[in-house]
């Protein structure tokens, strides 16, 4: 065999030695990321916890988290925000979480409300740019039973009498709390906070005191039954004319759907 024909021949083989070279180094650089979600719940399955852990060896980019939430719930919060959303059927959670390094974790936190019994099954999903070697981690689920739930909407009116009034007179402001959904309200509290310009008087609410913070009143209403309404009353004395004004806010620990309507304001015209 000549020396071109000896050439001609070894070039097929040189060819596939440098494609498995060549192949063998992509292989060796490509980055891998062993990603894992845990799920867990409270009882109530109000709060439930995702887990995300990278075991390396690299980082893990543009890592992303979704969520199937149960039926039968009111979607409340997720964080962290704004990189964790509901979608707008409020069935689902989407999270983009950025870059999580060897060894390291993060924590997606989602608040529901239930208002149906029974089993509340949400599962988790996650998944990176790299490569994972262990994908049989990268989902979870979590199913806690409820036997009861409760969801409560307080209504809150202020009216202030007499309106209008001069400057020296004893002026009433009247917070009412009423629960128009169908369980109980639990923890009410009502705060009227009164405007400047006012020598404050005293509170009472129907269900007790109230304790003053500069011009706020706090009155703890306790329970508030479905069509149940408890009052607060705020005296003042306005010290100076013109247009005054007042709110009153209602908080609570039992769900509440529609927060648009725990509080009102009240106008007020003094006269000199």
């Amino acid at each position: 065999m000549d020396l071109k024909a000896g050439i001609a021949a070894w070039v097929p083989r040189v060819t596939t030695i440098v494609a498995f070279l060549l192949a063998s180094a992509m292989t060796a650089a490509a980055a891998t990321a062993n990603l894992s979600v845990s799920l867990s719940a409270t009882s109530d399955a109000e709060t439930y916890t995702a887990t995300i852990s990278n075991g390396g060896p690299d980082t893990a980019t543009n890592v992303s988290l979704t969520a199937s939430l149960p039926t039968g719930i009111i979607p409340i919060n997720v964080t962290p925000a704004p990189a964790c959303a509901f979608d707008f059927p409020g069935t689902m959670v989407h999270c983009t979480l950025g870059s999580i390094p060897n060894g390291g974790s993060t924590v997606v936190t989602i608040a529901i409300h239930p208002i149906t019994i029974g089993a509340k099954t949400m599962t988790a999903q996650v998944s990176a740019a790299e490569t994972d070697p262990s994908p049989g981690d990268n989902a979870a689920s979590a199913s806690p039973s409820i036997n009861a739930v409760g969801i409560s909407d307080v209504q809150v009116t202020l009216l202030d009498a007499p309106d209008p009034i001069r400057v020296g007179q004893a002026l009433y402001y009247i917070a009412s709390v009423l629960n128009i959904q169908d369980d109980s309200a639990q923890n009410v509290i009502v705060e009227v906070t009164v405007p400047a310009g006012v020598t404050l008087v005293g509170a009472v609410s129907s269900r007790g005191a109230c304790t003053a913070t500069g011009r706020r009143f706090a009155c703890p209403l306790g329970v508030l039954n479905p069509s149940e309404t408890a009052y607060a009353l705020v005296v003042v004395v306005p010290t100076t004319s013109g247009y005054i004004w007042a709110s009153a806010l209602a908080s609570l620990t039992t769900p509440d759907p529609n927060p648009d309507n725990n509080s009102a304001a009240a106008r007020t015209w003094v006269n000199p």
